[in-house]
């Protein structure tokens, strides 16, 4: 369980820094960056639900 704790701090560290890229970004970027921040967000979720 610690060590699913410990990649759930990680990924929403990893989630926390593409958000702060889509905020930056414009057009295209900014879409996909968003989109990937979201699906990082609902795994984290999920993986919250299980533990």
């Amino acid at each position: 369980m610690r060590n699913l704790a410990a990649q759930r701090g990680e990924l929403a560290n990893w989630v926390a820094l593409v958000q702060r890229r889509a905020d930056a970004a414009k057009g295209d970027d900014k879409k996909e960056l968003a989109a990937m921040a979201a699906a990082g967000g609902a795994l984290s979720g999920v993986c919250g639900a299980h533990a």
